[in-house]
């Protein structure tokens, strides 16, 4: 079974292109999608995560870091929500809050 992802070219992407969840490649339609999701449940954790992966690759970092920040609320999307904002403040050369969020995500790995 494929989805949307088969013909993509990022790895991330392509990782996920047999999964039985009806994926979108980032962009305007995944936008769309999840902020669809969103005007239903502000606070979903999955929404969150997608909308911050989808406006980080389109270039809207202010968007990408507030769905990461709510993502994180979950445990399911914490470590990963933890881990890009680093990635995010890490590109912006600030320093203290990428190593903030780093440290949150190894010690919210040693106890998963």
């Amino acid at each position: 079974m494929s989805n949307r992802l088969e013909n993509e070219t990022s790895p991330y992407l392509l990782q996920h292109a047999h999964n039985p969840v009806d994926w979108f490649p980032w962009g305007d339609e995944a936008l769309q999608k999840a902020k669809t999701a969103l005007s239903i449940d502000t606070y979903d954790p999955a929404a969150n995560y997608y909308y911050g992966l989808t406006n980080f690759s389109l270039g809207n970092v202010t968007d990408a870091k507030d769905g990461f920040d709510i993502a994180s609320l979950d445990i399911q999307f914490r470590s990963a929500s933890y881990t890009n904002l680093a990635g995010i403040y890490l590109r912006e050369n600030n320093l203290e809050k990428a190593t903030e969020y780093a440290r949150k995500s190894v010690d919210f790995n040693k106890y998963a």
